[in-house]
């Protein structure tokens, strides 16, 4: 690659920008600015779209700290990362991060320069937050570990002194038997709700194999579509999307992905899954607290059902917590799933719009 042109030889003309996927066509670049894409993540965050002319606050962004001014030569001729504060949009937005840049090219007719382009912009403040939520969500799934341990010692004791009472040589009436046999269904779903609970906390897969995601999103379709009354199900889910994990636990993941889905949606709608593969680079793995970057499988889950507001979807994975009736959810599902797919190293968070439905993304490295 060539040396970069200085900043000042980029005068106002209206230029191509010659970038893979940018649809946003001739920009003008003004004398003394540094040219930059915006990517989808920051453009919304910033409430603009198409490409920006850095320092120029009409352009909807403003660079107030030197920090880009001091490094932008180097991430011109090298790419890279630099942290920045105080990085501001017209609209108010003041967030700190740290800005993935590279070089592009610039064509004047026959003249080739060079602005970079901001591929990736991290916000610390959300990083910091999703860090501590997940925090708080694996110390909440270690407390409910332990709790589930000393419940099923209880209970244990319980299950062997029906088995003695039922053995024992006493001609017991109709009624004591009956109150045992509703002991025993109480103990049973006990033990259910406790190894659902062990689940939560789990530290990794019982077992490790090579599972191909369209095998496991068809046989968990055929076994919800009882389940799921007038909602229709669609998936798209490309062939080569497979990953090292268990079987029956990722069936699991989609299938409390579909049921929640359906109690969105009380009068009917539409569950879409989709796979496809992806490739996150360092600074949008860390985003997502992921171990590296490298290929995933992005898997979407999207329903037609009621949202949710903003103060809801930051609890929906701690266990217990549900907004739906007493006796109508244990408020565990969820809660699963994420335990399950951090079992896998990979990440799930969810978007919702209320009134608009859900959509649940799950990151699981590629096979």
């Amino acid at each position: 690659m060539s040396e970069p042109a200085r900043t000042d030889d980029l005068r106002a003309e209206t230029v191509p920008i010659a970038i893979e996927d940018d649809p946003t066509g001739p920009i003008a670049v003004p004398a003394g600015r540094l040219l930059c894409l915006v990517g989808v993540d920051m453009g919304r965050m910033f409430e603009i779209s198409g490409p920006v002319v850095v320092g120029r606050g009409s352009s909807g962004i403003d660079v107030r700290s030197s920090d880009v001014s001091r490094n932008h030569a180097r991430l011109w001729r090298d790419g890279g990362s630099v942290f920045v504060e105080d990085l501001g949009s017209s609209n108010g937005t003041l967030v700190n991060g740290t800005v993935v840049m590279g070089p592009v090219e610039i064509r004047l007719g026959d003249r080739v320069q060079f602005g970079s382009a901001i591929f990736v912009f991290t916000r610390h403040d959300e990083l910091e937050e999703r860090v501590q939520q997940l925090q708080k969500l694996d110390a909440m799934g270690a407390l409910v570990k332990g709790l589930a341990h000393d419940f099923n010692n209880m209970l244990t004791v319980l299950q062997v002194g029906l088995e003695e009472l039922r053995e024992a040589p006493v001609a017991f009436d109709a009624d004591a038997r009956r109150t045992m046999d509703d002991m025993t269904t109480a103990t049973t779903s006990a033990a259910g709700l406790i190894r659902r609970l062990l689940r939560i906390g789990r530290a990794k897969p019982p077992t490790t194999e090579l599972v191909k995601l369209s095998r496991v999103v068809d046989e968990t379709i055929a076994m919800a579509r009882a389940k799921v009354g007038r909602v229709r199900l669609h998936a798209q889910v490309t062939a080569d999307a497979r990953v090292m994990g268990s079987f029956e636990e990722l069936k699991q993941v989609f299938f409390n992905l579909i049921i929640n889905a359906r109690d969105a949606m009380p009068s009917g709608g539409e569950i879409s899954i989709n796979a496809n593969i992806t490739t996150l680079d360092r600074a949008s793995a860390l985003s997502l607290h992921l171990e590296q970057e490298g290929s995933y499988v992005d898997i979407s889950v999207s329903d037609t059902g009621c949202g949710m507001d903003d103060a809801t979807r930051a609890r929906i994975f701690e266990p217990f917590y549900t907004t739906k009736p007493v006796g109508k959810g244990s408020g565990l599902g969820l809660a699963m799933v994420y335990s399950s797919v951090r079992n896998h190293r990979g990440a799930v968070y969810a978007e919702s719009i209320q009134g608009r439905g859900t959509t649940f993304r799950i990151l699981l490295p590629a096979i």
